[in-house]
């Protein structure tokens, strides 16, 4: 599968495993619980802090959030991969800011469930991660075009409303497992005063193991929200869709890579005649600006 999605970055073919398909949902969910458990497996100072960063789902990209935020009706009705060639040569031109041979109208439904897969060229330097965000540019935005390296604003750190609360739910486990210890320690003295000893086994259970482990669930919850509110309101930028895969490609000698945006959230930004888009992986705060086109289906 890697060796595949190499072939189609440097063939501009397109991803392999789309969102709307069987397949690819079971590998989004698959790299989501890997990239989970490997993250809190790290000790908190060595973790990004994703609500500072403006990153509601670093894991995996919540395609009908998006949609829903960029539509009104785009509750419950599924998602699906826009691939009317019709729609997508209408849309390519638009992108390539040339005049469009014909008109095309997208329905309701389209708006509310599309998705548009998109390559991505890097303006200047910089790398594209896995669930990186796609985000529309600010209004001064374009002066720092003139940039050669590509990068483009800083995204401002978030406040971490959990901050306080995870200091306090930790000092409170800490003096509720020293509560239980001594406890313990007093009951076994009494029965040891009474001629009572308790019979030791192989497979002794820990006492406060529950304890424990309900500790570290409403801790990566606070860590880690699983709601998500708002995903096009997340950073600074409004959010329009996500890579699914990047890496350098030696065909164009640049950090290239494709993902996918609503078409709700194209469609608004065209309208604004916006060349550029901005790019910014999860774990940083920095944005860079890249060129997006449309892939068509082979």
């Amino acid at each position: 599968l890697r060796e595949t999605e190499r072939l189609t970055l440097e063939t501009v073919s397109g991803p392999t495993l789309p969102p709307d398909t069987e397949a690819g949902c079971l590998d989004s969910e698959q790299a989501r619980s890997d990239n989970y458990e490997k993250h809190f497996r790290l000790p908190p100072d060595k973790r990004p802090n994703y609500i500072k960063l403006g990153v509601i789902a670093p894991f995996h990209c919540p395609w009908e959030r998006l949609l829903q935020d960029w539509h009104s009706e785009g509750d419950s009705q599924g998602i699906y991969v826009i691939r009317n060639r019709g729609q997508l040569d209408f849309l390519k031109c638009l992108l390539s800011r040339t005049k469009p041979i014909t008109t095309c109208v997208f329905s309701e439904k389209d708006k509310a469930c599309g998705l548009v897969q998109v390559g991505i060229e890097m303006c200047g330097r910089g790398t594209l991660e896995r669930c990186a965000l796609i985000c529309g540019m600010g209004k001064t935005d374009i002066r720092l075009t003139k940039d050669k390296t590509g990068k483009g604003p800083l995204e401002p750190i978030h406040e971490d409303e959990n901050e306080e609360k995870r200091k306090i739910q930790r000092e409170e486990h800490q003096l509720k497992l020293l509560r239980l210890r001594r406890k313990r320690v007093k009951s076994k003295r009494e029965m040891e005063e009474k001629g009572i000893f308790s019979v030791k086994t192989k497979e002794k259970k820990n006492p406060t193991e529950k304890l424990v482990q309900e500790q570290a669930e409403l801790m990566k919850e606070l860590w880690l929200p699983n709601e998500i509110k708002s995903v096009k309101n997340s950073s600074s930028r409004p959010v329009l869709g996500f890579v699914t895969f990047g890496g350098y490609s030696f065909r164009q000698s640049k950090t290239c890579g494709y993902g996918f945006v609503a078409l709700s959230a194209l469609l608004n930004v065209l309208e604004r005649n916006q060349g550029y888009f901005l790019v910014r992986n999860v774990t940083s705060l920095q944005y860079y600006f890249v060129r997006l086109k449309l892939l068509l289906p082979v």
